[in-house]
């Protein structure tokens, strides 16, 4: 067997690079731990022919990260990074919480201006605070090559304009958007994550409506709860639905919602029509309807269901309209995210397991896949029956968390794998990448 140290520096630059891509895609968000480069670069210290080849490798110093630190030390690592990346595109994260005076601002502001005299390079930039200086400079920064923006934060009521013509990702939680806008031609989002209120309506509006024959991914963080119609006045008079707006997202495949405050509502799935809809995830606190009349779209088209609670209150009688408009379900997964014990957490199982009084009615019958997170399952609700009328089902996922807490309860689950697979999975992790509010 060749030694790979006899591999050729093309080939293991090849290999670095790689294994780096799959180690960013793979991350929980981009690069969680600022304070550390992508693992990858551990490869530094194996021998000094792979330092080599690693500091001639561009594309492994192509992450610029600006976080709390003393930022006149950080300049030599900053510069240094983008000495050895060349002309390959840069992710920028600027995550600072607070400044210790005049002197760490100004040092913040020339390190900022320094790394946006590369912003012809910037694919990504994601940031959650910026001086007035670092604000000019960012709206005076061409942005040629920026496909991804992320704002978490960090305007303090100061607008900001940016010429961004390829931009298609773009991720914001200020409760304001107002605040951010985009020179001409505006650009079509392929990803959006977007706050929904009523300072924030009318701009998620016009982008959607500006992407909706493009946009394949929507993220939408609801402050405010939607009515019974899911329509919300703007200030213009107009009313924010579905039906009243004719608007139609016919390229979206994967819709998350998340509810911010209670109560919340079935209607939010109303925001568009969503003909090719596959996945829908759903994040909120408890069931508690902003409306006994909610309705839900029939969605025949939906595959894959993702819901996340802190509890399971009043998901059985809730989850009634969903169950009915969802037929074609091949994968479900429940979480509960808090973890804390509940009398309710029967609820989860119960639209399933007990659906009504008509014993022909199965929930879900093309189901496949089922995967449950965080909960303990009573015993009283016996999993062995989940494949009855459902004769396509293959696999229950249960993270360690569920097995831990059904053992502590009382409900023996090892004889489940005599009637179909079972995998355990690691502790449930809230998906940041996902998260607004998060």
């Amino acid at each position: 067997m060749a030694n790979i140290h006899s591999l050729p520096v093309e080939i293991l630059s090849l290999i670095f690079h790689t294994v780096c891509e799959d180690i960013k895609a793979s991350s929980v968000s981009m690069w969680e731990d600022v304070k550390r480069p992508p693992p990858l670069l551990n490869i530094l210290l194996v021998s000094s022919y792979w330092n080599q080849v690693a500091v001639a490798t561009p594309s492994l110093w192509t992450f610029t990260a600006i976080y709390r630190e003393n930022f006149e030390t950080a300049r030599e690592r900053v510069r240094r990074n983008l000495e050895r990346s060349k002309d390959c595109p840069l992710n920028v994260v600027v995550r600072v919480r607070h400044f210790t005076g005049s002197e760490d601002i100004n040092a913040f502001d020339l390190l900022f201006e320094e790394v946006a005299q590369h912003s012809h390079r910037w694919r990504t930039l994601e940031f959650n605070h910026l001086t007035s200086r670092a604000r000019n400079a960012l709206e005076q920064a061409p942005l040629p090559r920026l496909v991804s923006l992320a704002i978490f934060g960090g305007l303090k009521g100061q607008t900001l304009k940016l010429n961004t013509p390829t931009l298609t990702m773009y991720t914001t939680n200020t409760w304001d958007s107002k605040l951010v806008s985009f020179e001409q031609p505006s650009p079509v989002f392929v990803q959006l994550r977007h706050a929904f209120s009523l300072g924030t309506a009318q701009t998620l509006l016009q982008h959607l409506r500006r992407s909706q024959h493009a946009l394949k991914t929507l993220v939408v963080l609801f402050g405010a709860p939607p009515g019974t119609q899911f329509s919300l006045h703007l200030e213009d008079g107009t009313e924010f639905s579905a039906e009243t707006l004719g608007l139609s997202l016919p390229s979206l495949t994967e819709y998350t919602v998340e509810f911010n405050a209670l109560p919340w509502g079935w209607n939010a799935l109303r925001i568009a029509h969503m003909p090719q809809l596959r996945r829908l995830d759903i994040y909120l606190k408890i069931f508690r309807y902003s409306d006994p009349n909610n309705t839900v779209p029939f969605m025949p088209q939906l595959l894959s269901l993702n819901i996340f609670a802190h509890y399971p209150n009043g998901f059985a009688s809730s989850a009634r309209p969903l169950v009915a408009a969802t037929p074609n379900l091949e994968e479900v997964s429940l979480t509960q995210t808090h973890a804390a014990t509940s009398q309710h957490e029967a609820e989860w199982l119960t639209p399933m397991l007990s659906p009504s009084q008509d014993s022909l009615v199965v929930v879900w019958p093309r189901l496949v896949t089922l995967r449950l997170q965080g909960m303990a399952i009573p015993r009283d609700q016996d999993l062995r029956t989940i494949p009855l009328g459902r004769p396509a089902f293959k696999q229950l996922f249960l993270d360690s968390t569920c097995l831990e807490r059904c053992k502590a309860v009382g409900h023996n689950l090892n004889a489940l794998p005599e009637y179909f697979e079972v995998v355990v999975t690691d502790p449930y992790r809230i998906d940041k990448s996902l998260a607004l509010s998060r």
